[in-house]
């Protein structure tokens, strides 16, 4: 059984030869490849369903990560913490939560200069950053997930 750090380093060695045909390099179906860019592994006795991409925006690079639990509906949000710090780190992160299937959905997002530099998300205006367990985020409505993201000068 494959531990966590290898799952973590398999899907991201993964995203970056995915990324050439994720949007917007790429006009395909996301689905085509989405198999790919999913996981099912244990975290701390808990079995998760991790979904990792990266999109590359010419100047930009968004990383995009989804958690969900595959037994239980709601997963303990210091979990949740350590999947996102162990894929995305602790700076410039944006959360959004939502319910599918009867679970919940955390996902994640890291805006990334061409150079792999943090960079804030413009997208998102009026909300108050969090901080949980040394992760810096905001957390995002719905509406502002919706947003596109900000157009490269």
């Amino acid at each position: 059984m494959k531990t966590f750090s290898d799952n973590v380093k398999e899907m991201k060695g993964l995203a970056d030869l995915l990324a050439e045909y994720s949007y917007p390099k790429r006009m395909i179906h996301e689905d085509d490849i989405a198999c790919l860019k999913q996981r099912q592994m244990t975290v701390d006795g808990y079995e998760v369903i991790v979904y990792y991409g990266k999109s590359d925006y010419g100047g930009m690079l968004i990383y995009l990560l989804s958690v969900t639990g595959k037994y239980f509906p709601i997963l303990p949000f210091n979990l949740v913490c350590k999947v996102a710090q162990k894929f995305l780190g602790t700076k410039e992160l944006s959360l959004i939560e939502y319910a599918k299937e009867k679970h919940k959905v955390y996902t994640w997002m890291l805006m990334t200069s061409a150079l792999n530099q943090p960079i804030p998300n413009s997208c998102i205006s009026n909300s108050k950053p969090c901080v949980y367990n040394g992760i810096e985020f905001i957390r995002m409505s719905n509406k502002q997930a919706m947003a596109a993201p900000p157009k490269q000068d």
